[in-house]
């Protein structure tokens, strides 16, 4: 009897367990960093409780089933302190990788507390994962429950770094599914295949409402705010003037022919009038140019072949035979090229055509019956012009030219950056600051071209001392020194901002507020930062003001303004605008303050 007992006793401590102590977690991962990487990897796996205090569990079993990893690289590293990883290089096969935990939480732990997760990431980003589910089960559950699930998450930029903290939610819904009342909203996060059955233009609105309900974020309001000329301006841009130019003239004199006859009068028209059948000297050149133009307008969508139409149509009749064989070359030529590059090809036609409009429409302006308004609007016209311009150079000096310059450095090819790489960057500018210029991003662009280039330490000073706004008419240095290996891994396009693989996607995660890009959005806006320098008060007023003066400049329409300008102001004597811009009494310095005012009276600053 007594042994029977000592029997009991020493069977009492595991039929006390609580069953619900063991727990279950299944991570199912569905997408790294780099859609080229074959694998998926993390460093470790560490839990937390509802204080932020670290959780130390006891594993039964960690197991990664269906996997392939090296014996060196087994899931159990991830119970570890981060000194081992995990990498399952089957994962690219299956399309998904599966990690299964089981563990006993501590006695001291109750079971209904809130649990978070961290990962830490391994020492290749590209395998890093970017999207998973997670489901829970106790050993008293009957069926798997999905506790968590997180789609373009970005990884840390430095191997072995923690993740975000993310919580395991015991009651945790899925925004996939719409309850029985009401229907899920478009959320463009949620699965890319979203994005791309949403055409450029629904996208670029949605983040347009979305920033005037909700406003710019913190971590751009910086930029934001150095930016002193009116907003209506830098929001504005000339594609939309041609694209508007377009729509009313289609409206007015609607398209009747075919494309391919319009496209045969215009080669009809390079040769001086020879029939296209009858050119027998350029009967091959012509085949070319008409075969390539074709093959461009069918890859189009509708829109864009209606613009394309209608702007070859127009310049068929406005340009001579010079300037039409070179419109005739630039589409021809991208007719044989990517997606991308026929965008911009269809682009600079809007832009000719819009050049050809504007001249033909010019109207004699008569200075001697020119009023305040013709005056407000000369001005405007010209402010509008040139602040377009500025908006490029400061779009290509912030952005693609140290891009440029840093592949370069890399030992990277640098041509992908004026035709991909653009599109990213201008994206990115409109969904998170709300600045548009002539640069219209293809949203549905590959990812290439593309890199972070404040990082780096070895080529940081130099770059911030190209960058500054005074350095703007000079040429980019190119001579900078070369990366290291290091560095080097910073130049891959996967590893750029926000993750994603498309312009759309990297727009619509830096334009959300989100606790897993905060990092991201941070260095994103120093980037903003560099582009806004170029139109603070300090960097722009002086440049405009000489333009507007200028030989080109409607200086007489600035002296009327002037006057109407003088009768609200006491104390002004000046009869010149440009005396009293450049006071004598300061030695013809530039006054800011007086330039500030006035243009503020032509609303041309905030």
């Amino acid at each position: 009897m007594k042994l029977f007992h000592k029997f009991v006793d020493n069977l009492k401590e595991p039929f006390e367990e609580p069953r619900a102590r063991f727990l279950w977690l299944k991570f199912k991962f569905s997408r790294n960093f780099s859609p080229i990487s074959p694998s998926i990897s993390l460093n470790a796996i560490k839990l937390y409780d509802g204080n932020l205090n670290r959780i130390y569990v006891d594993y039964e079993s960690v197991r990664n089933p269906g996997g392939t990893f090296e014996a060196n690289e087994n899931p159990q590293n991830l119970c570890g302190e981060g000194e081992e990883k995990w990498k399952d290089s089957n994962f690219r096969r299956q399309y998904s990788s599966i990690l299964s935990l089981r563990f006993k939480l501590p006695g001291n732990f109750d079971r209904n507390s809130v649990i978070f997760y961290e990962f830490w990431s391994s020492d290749c980003r590209e395998s890093n994962p970017v999207e998973w589910r997670v489901k829970s089960k106790r050993m008293s559950d009957i069926q798997w429950k999905l506790v968590d699930e997180r789609r373009y998450v970005v990884p840390p930029l430095k191997h072995n770094s923690p993740y975000e903290k993310f919580m395991i939610n015991m009651n945790y819904v899925s925004p996939l599914k719409p309850s029985n009342n009401s229907p899920i909203r478009f959320d463009p996060r949620i699965d890319p295949i979203q994005i791309t059955n949403r055409s450029s233009v629904e996208i670029a609105r949605e983040w347009e409402e979305r920033r005037e309900r909700e406003g710019i974020l913190n971590e751009y309001l910086r930029a934001k705010e150095k930016i002193c000329i009116d907003w209506n301006l830098m929001k504005g841009s000339k594609m939309k003037t041609c694209v508007s130019l377009a729509r009313e003239l289609q409206r007015k004199r609607p398209i009747s022919e075919g494309f391919h006859e319009v496209l045969k009068a215009a080669i009809e028209k390079v040769y001086v009038g020879i029939p296209f059948n009858e050119a027998k000297d350029s009967l091959d050149l012509n085949r070319i140019l008409f075969t390539d133009i074709m093959n461009l307008y069918h890859r189009l969508d509708a829109q864009r072949k209606e613009l394309m139409h209608l702007c070859l149509r127009e310049l068929t009749k406005e340009e001579d035979s010079v300037g039409l064989i070179g419109v005739l070359n630039l589409l021809s030529r991208a007719g044989v090229t990517c997606q991308a590059r026929q965008i911009q090809a269809l682009y600079s036609l809007l832009l000719r055509f819009y050049s050809i409009q504007k001249k033909s429409n010019a109207k004699p302006t008569d200075l001697d019956k020119e009023n305040v308004e013709n005056a407000r609007e000369n001005v405007r016209e010209f402010v509008e012009e040139w602040i377009e311009l500025r908006k490029i150079r400061a779009f290509n000096r912030a952005f693609l030219e140290p891009c440029m310059a840093m592949m370069l450095a890399g030992g990277s090819q640098d041509e992908d950056v004026e035709v991909h790489g653009v599109n990213v960057f201008s994206a990115l500018l409109s969904s998170t600051l709300g600045v548009e210029t002539s640069v219209v991003p293809f949203l549905h662009d590959h990812i290439k071209g593309i890199c972070t280039f404040l990082e780096p330490k070895s080529t940081k000073i130099l770059l911030e001392e190209a960058l500054k706004p005074s350095h703007l008419s000079k040429p980019f240095p190119k001579d900078l020194p070369s990366l290291d290996w290091m560095e080097r891994i910073d130049l891959c396009p996967h590893s750029f901002l926000f993750g994603g693989t498309s312009p759309a996607a990297k727009a619509i995660a830096a334009s959300h507020f989100d606790l897993s890009t905060h990092r991201d959005r941070e260095i994103w806006g120093k980037h903003l930062e560099i582009f806004a320098s170029f139109f603070s008060e300090e960097a722009v007023l002086e440049p405009l003001f000489v333009a507007m003066i200028g030989e080109e400049g409607p200086l007489n329409s600035l002296q009327m303004l002037f006057g109407e300008y003088k009768k609200g102001v006491e104390g002004i004597e000046n009869e010149d605008l440009r005396e009293w811009i450049y006071d004598s009494e300061r030695n013809y310095e530039f006054d800011t303050r007086k330039a500030r005012k006035f243009m503020k009276f032509l609303n041309i600053v905030s």
